[in-house]
């Protein structure tokens, strides 16, 4: 078994996950993930989520604490990965009552986190990227979870020390991808590892900018903030079958009532 730590949490688990930060074995464990048989025809409920990934397997999500898998017979290691740590994860995050947003976070100075969230290949990851290129702390790529402090404050939690780059991306950056690891070995997409500078603590979120092709610099306000957070949270069709949205709606509700909300053209060099 092997054990790790992300978005605050022990977890342990019988499948390699090399891209994520490994910690010392513990008594206390938050999430198990683990093979095992699964049954498709169980009730989703608040604590169960089946996921069907064609090809790749089905996974069930359980409690905020277990993920079972259940790989096809011609599934590729690499692809199961992506989906434990994407997926998978990102409904164990909402199970425990967490505000999940597809996003990437990035601190400047290491107090606080500003979000970058946007539509899938509008560049957030380009952006953190050049935040890293320019010395800035990172937190999270592509799944950010959020939870609100004792004091009202709403605290990004870090996930996983790395930034998955497309070539295209890493041209623009001239970040040379010889010796990354692919994400998944039919894309050119690649985890860059950010070790050095990523912030292994839970920031205050001060500032969430919605990144577009087009955008001028702008703050938003009111129904368009909680409007945005509604587009860009992480997997919402999972919210729906766990009958979830109730509650969660009522997080994103407490979310843009306290934070700054606006948007920021694309990166282009």
């Amino acid at each position: 078994m092997y054990h790790y730590s992300a978005f605050g949490l022990h977890i342990v688990s019988d499948l390699l996950l090399q891209t994520v930060n490994t910690i010392e074995p513990t008594i206390a464990i938050d999430v198990s993930i683990r093979a095992g048989l699964i049954d498709i025809t169980l009730p989703e409920n608040p604590a169960h989520l089946c996921i069907t990934i064609p090809n790749v397997a089905q996974i069930v999500v359980e409690h905020g604490s277990r993920i079972t898998y259940q790989p096809a017979p011609s599934c590729d290691p690499d692809n199961l990965r992506l989906f434990i740590l994407g997926s998978a994860m990102g409904a164990i995050l909402q199970q425990r009552g967490l505000i999940v947003l597809h996003a990437n976070a990035v601190s400047q100075n290491g107090s606080n986190a500003t979000l970058f969230i946007g539509d899938s290949g509008a560049g957030k990851s380009t952006l953190a990227a050049w935040h890293y290129q320019q010395k800035s702390y990172l937190l999270a790529d592509d799944v950010c979870a959020i939870y609100f402090d004792e004091h009202g404050i709403p605290r990004v939690l870090p996930s996983y020390p790395h930034i998955k780059l497309w070539q295209a991306s890493a041209d623009l950056l001239g970040i040379t991808t010889n010796n990354l690891a692919k994400i998944r070995a039919q894309d050119a997409k690649y985890a860059l590892a950010i070790h050095e500078q990523f912030l292994n603590k839970a920031l205050p979120v001060t500032k969430i900018l919605e990144i577009h092709r087009d955008a001028k610099n702008a703050e938003f306000s009111g129904l368009t903030k909680l409007t945005l957070l509604q587009r860009h949270s992480y997997r919402p069709h999972f919210l729906k079958r766990m009958r979830l949205t109730q509650s969660y709606g009522a997080l994103l509700v407490r979310l843009a009532s306290v934070v700054m909300m606006g948007s920021q053209a694309r990166l282009k060099l």
